[in-house]
């Protein structure tokens, strides 16, 4: 019952939110990317749920795939409309998240950096299903699924799944 609500009023909020997803939708097809960050800038400095569900409806319409129960913090948004959002993904509050593939059940702590990095390649990072990042982790390279990311961590290196990787530099252990 909650989730069909939630999805009904996500897709009303497209009424609010389509102004900025359109321009989104037709400037990503040429490249330009910059009009795609304006609009989820904007939408990131909403608080509080209906920020949440303003989020949910931009992403939706403009991310490559994106499903309505996806919970977006205040301060955050992602910089690439190529990025992919799983279903029951969580991201924390001042995050920036470029060129992602989040995969389902993804917890995500305040303060991190996804996929900013800048290569020729603009590589996607992958974040595997149920993996939990910590508050303040920077993560340039693919993490398997069923992982932990410790607080503060530099993920610069893959991390294979079911591994619990800490600190700066990055160590691994494996569970």
């Amino acid at each position: 019952m909650r989730d069909r609500l939630k999805r009904a009023l996500v897709r009303v909020l497209h009424l609010f939110t389509w102004p900025l997803a359109l321009p989104a939708c037709l400037a990503a097809r040429f490249g330009m990317y910059s009009v795609f960050e304006f609009g989820a800038t904007v939408l990131s400095l909403i608080p509080g749920r209906i920020g949440q569900y303003l989020r949910a409806s931009f992403y939706m319409q403009t991310l490559v795939r994106c499903h309505h129960d996806i919970a977006i913090g205040f301060l955050s948004f992602f910089t690439s409309p190529l990025s992919e959002v799983g279903r029951q993904v969580y991201v924390g509050s001042l995050c920036i998240i470029g060129n992602a593939d989040i995969g389902d059940k993804v917890l995500v702590g305040s303060r991190t950096l996804i996929g900013t990095r800048k290569t020729a390649s603009m590589d996607k990072v992958r974040i595997g299903y149920e993996t939990w990042v910590g508050e303040g982790v920077t993560i340039l390279a693919d993490v398997g699924e069923a992982c932990t990311i410790g607080a503060g961590a530099v993920v610069d290196e893959v991390v294979q799944s079911g591994c619990v990787a800490v600190g700066n530099p990055l160590r691994t252990l494996v569970r």
